[in-house]
């Protein structure tokens, strides 16, 4: 997979259509209706008490984290547009709507 700034959005958007398309309100809900699919395609998913982690883990122990919320008073989760990503041992987190190119 490719770690790009491109992608990042690209997967942020996708994600957000799942909820939207699905009508998920909670982080749980999303949890729980897509840990099969994500588990079949090689992504983990982590349930928290109030957020669930998406993580995709790249060669060299690179990542992408990205954080499901529940809705703002009955709505729909939302995905927080702060990622964590490493790259080359190097954490970093950033609001991918917001900045023009990855920190590495």
């Amino acid at each position: 997979m490719e770690q790009s700034l491109e992608m990042m959005r690209k997967r942020h958007a996708y994600y957000t259509q799942l909820i939207n398309g699905n009508n998920i309100r909670t982080a749980k809900a999303f949890y729980n209706h897509f840990s099969e699919l994500f588990q079949m395609l090689g992504t983990d998913l982590h349930l928290y008490e109030n957020c669930v982690g998406i993580s995709i883990t790249y060669e060299l122990d690179s990542y992408e984290e990205y954080t499901i919320t529940d809705g703002i008073d009955g709505g729909l989760a939302i995905v927080s547009p702060i990622v964590q990503y490493q790259y080359m041992f190097t954490n970093r987190a950033g609001n991918i709507f917001e900045i023009d190119h990855l920190e590495y």
